[in-house]
């Protein structure tokens, strides 16, 4: 397998990571609310609380997944593995 195909499958399979995460912290967030201050508040709608939930559930998989990336990054070679999409240094014309 090349680089470039083994660095396709790592985009893809880390895209999905990244949705998955979202999803499942999203619904994590909405529940805690629902467990926690929906029982306080007086019930008027869901769509802020929804609102909020998606934005805090978008920016915690964002802050997970970089972490992940760079725990992944410590214990495997990435741009050794995957080339240059993952590499820091910028390439020469």
């Amino acid at each position: 397998m090349t680089k470039r195909e083994r660095t396709v499958l790592f985009v893809i399979g880390a895209t999905i990571f990244n949705l998955a995460l979202t999803v499942l912290i999203t619904i994590a967030v909405f529940l805690a609310y629902v467990f926690t201050l929906a029982r306080i508040s007086p019930p008027k709608g869901v769509a802020l609380p929804l609102g909020i939930s998606f934005i805090l559930g978008i920016l915690l998989a964002n802050l997970v997944y970089k972490k992940a990336l760079v725990i992944l990054g410590r214990r495997v070679n990435l741009e050794e593995k995957f080339g240059l999409l993952i590499s820091k240094e910028k390439r020469r014309p």
